[in-house]
């Protein structure tokens, strides 16, 4: 009996999808919000942590990382102007470094 109410599912819902595809009428949105609230928040976004810019002394070793995360965070963002670039690059920078850009 178990596999006769399956079947009888199983045909049933073949038949509505055959229906539907049929007819003109738009497919159901299966994502569509079925909160109770009535209120459905499809960008849900998480606060996540401020990153720190990295710091640079002028040290050859500290070089490559520094420039792969400067880079990624600051140098590529098109919405950043080329003045608030360069404010990031002097707060990043400390030592040996700050001095070359301040001479």
């Amino acid at each position: 009996q178990e596999r006769e109410s399956f079947e009888n599912l199983y045909f049933e819902l073949i038949a509505k999808a055959e229906s539907y595809l049929a007819s003109d009428s738009p497919v159901p949105n299966i994502n569509a919000c079925s909160s109770p609230i009535g209120s459905c928040n499809s960008n849900i976004s998480v606060k996540l942590p401020t990153i720190k810019l990295p710091l640079f002394s002028g040290k050859y070793e500290e070089w490559t990382s520094f420039q792969e995360i400067f880079n990624s965070l600051i140098h590529d963002n098109k919405s950043l102007t080329d003045t608030q670039k360069f404010h990031y690059l002097k707060t990043s920078l400390h030592g040996p470094a700050i001095s070359v850009i301040e001479s």
